[in-house]
């Protein structure tokens, strides 16, 4: 979580905000460059697992590695290492889904609701909002099935 801790990360860099909000860039351009690699990497290589694994290594990594960096180009390249395997991840996973659900009718469907449901669950505010709903509608009732509404 870089935003909330911005002006704390500007600090131990000696940088201003500003020059830190940069690092932003830094791992959108790790993101874009290990999501066009992905899908490359994922056909060349047999075993899918492989793809993975490094990745969440090199993020493990990065991830470790700030709270020590206190130089800012040192921090430029550790976002942009964290980045990369944040872009493959998200590609590497939705290619990893087409294969799995390739040749059933259902694909798109099962598709747009993984998304649906990622991006319904990313905001605390619409987490929130779809507990309580799920819990005053759905879970008294005795039907044997629950239902969460659409609450924004």
């Amino acid at each position: 979580m870089l935003g909330p801790t911005l002006q704390e990360v500007g600090e131990q860099l000696r940088v201003s905000v500003t020059v830190a909000g940069s690092l932003f860039t830094w791992r959108a351009s790790g993101y874009l460059v290990g999501a066009v690699w992905c899908g490359d990497v994922l056909h060349r290589m047999p075993n899918a697992a492989a793809v993975f694994l490094a990745p969440l290594l090199v993020a493990s990594l990065g991830v470790y590695s700030l709270p020590w960096c206190s130089e800012y180009p040192v921090a430029c390249f550790i976002f942009f290492f964290q980045g990369l395997p944040m872009g493959m991840l998200d590609t590497g996973g939705n290619v990893l889904m087409l294969a799995l659900w390739r040749g059933s009718p259902y694909q798109n469907g099962f598709e747009h609701a993984f998304h649906f449901f990622f991006s319904a669950w990313a905001r605390p505010s619409r987490r929130r909002s779809c507990v309580r709903c799920y819990c005053e509608v759905s879970a008294p009732s005795m039907l044997g099935s629950t239902w969460v509404w659409p609450c924004y």
